[in-house]
């Protein structure tokens, strides 16, 4: 490949554009891949959106049921959109889309209502404290969020992102908004899950009978008893 090609260090124009990992924006093509659309039936959101507004570059992806916003000072990536072709942990390539219409955004973000705001950290060490991080999320809104709309946020380069996300929101069957220095994710809420009867007081069911069992030490056998 010429030198030429290469554009911000780690985008190079190709028939589309690929971006490696050594990109700036890198960060942010990821993120922003993570919540396009994976239903071919709704090709129109299988891919992502890159417009500027206010001296600013601005990408955009959504599957119906969350939405990811990025921005950049600059980018050297003509507006428009994008289809997602290849995307592994070291490049994206990326084709212009001329076929669909992007859906409008910009009206999910203008109907953003918040009145109640608090901080979480998403990363998670181990199992262990994603749980106790689900269920800090769950009694804060009292809403239940699918894990995987969580994971993009909690996967962010912390050399660069905080820790914790700003989280805003106004009703547990509304969106919820976290955001992280230049990035946003509107999430909405999962609607169907069961309430689980809960009774009062329930007697244990007698599975054995524990009182009829005796404690009966296992006697050392001759051998284990020489060598002690």
């Amino acid at each position: 490949m010429k030198k030429s090609q290469f554009i911000d260090g780690g985008i190079m124009k190709i028939e589309g554009i690929m971006v490696s990992k050594n990109a700036k924006a890198w960060d942010k093509f990821r993120f922003i891949s993570g919540a396009k659309s994976k239903d071919q039936t709704r090709f129109f959101m299988t891919g992502i959106h890159i417009e500027r507004a206010g001296g600013k570059t601005i990408m955009v992806s959504t599957d119906g049921r969350r939405l990811h916003i990025a921005t950049l000072d600059t980018l050297d990536v003509e507006p428009g959109d994008y289809m997602v072709k290849e995307n592994t942990r070291d490049f994206m390539i990326l084709y212009p889309a001329d076929e669909f219409q992007y859906p409008n955004w910009k009206r999910i973000v203008q109907d953003l209502e918040t009145q109640k705001h608090f901080k979480i950290a998403l990363h998670a060490a181990n199992k262990a404290a994603l749980s106790q991080t689900l269920f800090s999320l769950f009694k804060a809104t009292n809403s239940v969020i699918n894990i995987e709309y969580l994971e993009p946020l909690a996967n962010v380069n912390l050399a660069y992102y905080n820790e914790s996300w700003d989280v805003y929101f106004n009703g547990k069957e509304k969106a919820h908004t976290f955001v992280n220095k230049d990035l946003m994710a509107v999430i909405m809420p999962m609607q169907k899950h069961e309430e689980i009867a809960v009774e009062d007081t329930v007697q244990i069911p007698s599975f054995v009978d524990l009182k009829a069992i005796e404690y009966k030490p296992v006697k050392a056998s001759k051998k284990l008893a020489k060598s002690a």
